[in-house]
């Protein structure tokens, strides 16, 4: 199976066309309830930027409607935090799509295989026709945010489902794995000591030992004590932004 997102761009503005699935895991189980419809399978996958492989079987259908709803929910939550738009941003957009319509675009591509056994993964970039601007930088960082989904997903499917994903590198994305599993355990790390210094900040509002910001008696030990002093607890270097950790 091959799945393609195309990828425009006008000034500071990009669109990405990616396949969106018809249908949930769930909703393409087995009427019995013993495992999962490939035929609801084929047509929750039945759309615009999937190409069907006649090798293709169950579990590379299932792990494609994974993949693209982790994409997709990505997708999403970017899009929400996403500032205000200002005046110029829906006639940027409207000559994107109109250059993704003449198929001036960069795209990225998954192509997800059964072999030997096992699922097999390539990721890989291009910029085909030269467009200028920024669609191939932008489609670089589609490219590293599939990577990082499909890091995640191998390790889920090998410790949870005891399949083996296999990641290959296609052109455009070399070293892309390797960014990605070092990405992932910046922010895995990152999220576990924010998880700490909040339960430290929560603490100390109600410490008995906080006394007119003084720490008395001396707790060392204390994520907020700072030279005898009490003070909130705060992220420790190198895990305070990923522009810190990754230049």
């Amino acid at each position: 199976m091959r799945i393609t997102t195309l990828i425009a761009t006008s000034g500071k503005s990009g669109v990405s066309r990616f396949p969106v699935a018809k249908a949930s895991i769930d909703e393409c189980k087995s009427d019995k309830g013993d495992g999962l419809d490939e035929i609801k399978l084929r047509k929750a996958l039945d759309c615009d930027g999937i190409l069907f492989s006649s090798k293709d079987n169950t579990p590379v259908f299932a792990f494609a409607i994974e993949f693209l709803r982790q994409i997709r929910s990505i997708v999403e939550r970017m899009s929400a935090n996403e500032g205000p738009r200002d005046a110029g941003a829906a006639h940027r957009e409207r000559r994107c799509q109109q250059r993704i319509d003449r198929g001036r675009t960069a795209f990225v591509r998954v192509d997800v295989t059964w072999t030997g056994g096992h699922i097999r993964v390539r990721l890989g970039s291009g910029n085909p026709r030269d467009v200028v601007g920024n669609a191939e930088a932008c489609a670089n960082i589609y490219a590293e945010m599939c990577s990082r989904v499909l890091v995640y997903m191998q390790g889920v499917f090998m410790d949870r489902r005891r399949m083996h994903i296999e990641l290959a590198e296609g052109p455009g994305c070399e070293g892309v794995f390797d960014r990605a599993r070092k990405m992932n355990d910046w922010f895995d790390r990152r999220d576990a000591a924010k998880a700490e210094v909040d339960a430290a900040n929560a603490r100390r509002a109600a410490c008995r030992f906080c006394v007119s910001g003084f720490c008395s008696p001396s707790q060392p030990g204390c994520r907020c004590y700072r030279n005898g002093r009490c003070e909130p607890a705060e992220m420790p270097e190198g895990l305070r932004a990923p522009e810190e950790a990754f230049k």
